[in-house]
């Protein structure tokens, strides 16, 4: 429309348009002031006139109505649906959605739920990081919604996920109750992952005590590129590590390494007394 590529919008309704007082109004004003018409197929009149502008007006107003009141009542379902232990969302991992033409529900998927049913009790001996399980999984074949590599965070959110025990909510900070669905583990492994991942939780925060001085700054000449700051948990040991790779491999430099050269270069870089009085006088 700025460019002046067209004369007019033309919409089935002025619904299709806009459903927000707002945006209504602050497009059709900016597109009139470009000489630009909004015209809609089904719901006809000239806004130039009297009668044109308290039509459109009216059609707008009937519009936001639709659209809030559409929010309510499918919130509404939505929390109807959770009381009668269904759940109004996709289907978790390890589950799948199911309808008819009178309902819908959610059934468990055969191999990806007793894969999941195997995670919880694998988790739940604490032999496994969710970084090691994940790539167990992917070792075994099982991927994500889009055939991709299921990462330890999703990970960490099924273990976490009290839908596998069976129960259901509408949103976060609800009190759970029983869902119609099939639970995937039982009460006592599910409390028993929680306790791994906590204690996961702890180490972590005792490895990651290292504050990267450096972090953002450090570029790696060897490689061309930024680095990213981490620490290894089994050798505890604080890195920054090249975001490309050189030869098939990224390029590590020791934390203590990197910044024990800082005062030197710190030094290097500051302006004496004298100096910075020559400079003040060379500014004024």
């Amino acid at each position: 429309a700025r460019a002046k590529e067209f004369d007019v919008i033309l919409v089935h309704k002025f619904d299709r348009f806009a459903r927000n007082d707002y945006d209504f109004i602050v497009y059709e004003k900016e597109l009139e002031d470009l000489g630009i018409i909004v015209e809609s197929v089904s719901e006809p009149g000239d806004a130039s006139t009297p009668a044109g502008y308290i039509g459109r007006r009216m059609m707008q107003v009937i519009s936001t109505w639709y659209s809030k009141n559409l929010a309510i009542e499918v919130k509404k379902g939505m929390q109807k649906k959770v009381e009668i232990g269904g759940w109004p969302k996709p289907a978790p991992f390890g589950y799948v959605n199911r309808h008819d033409k009178n309902s819908a529900w959610i059934e468990v998927e055969p191999q990806k739920g007793s894969f999941v049913t195997q995670a919880f009790k694998e988790m739940a001996t604490g032999k496994w990081t969710l970084e090691e399980w994940a790539d167990h999984a992917y070792s075994l074949g099982y991927r994500g919604r889009h055939a991709n590599k299921i990462r330890k965070t999703t990970w960490s959110n099924i273990f976490h996920n009290r839908f596998y025990l069976g129960e259901t909510w509408l949103k976060r900070g609800d009190i759970p109750i029983k869902g119609s669905h099939e639970p995937l583990v039982d009460e006592v492994t599910f409390a028993q992952v929680q306790q791994v991942l906590a204690d996961h939780d702890k180490h972590r925060q005792r490895i990651r005590r290292h504050r990267y001085l450096l972090k953002g700054l450090v570029y790696s000449l060897d490689a061309d590129s930024t680095c990213w700051a981490e620490t290894h948990p089994k050798k505890k040991a604080s890195y920054y590590r090249s975001r490309e790779e050189v030869n098939g491999a990224h390029i590590f430099y020791n934390t203590k390494d990197i910044e024990s050269q800082l005062p030197e270069v710190i030094e290097a870089i500051t302006i004496d007394s004298e100096a910075r009085q020559d400079l003040r006088k060379e500014l004024v």
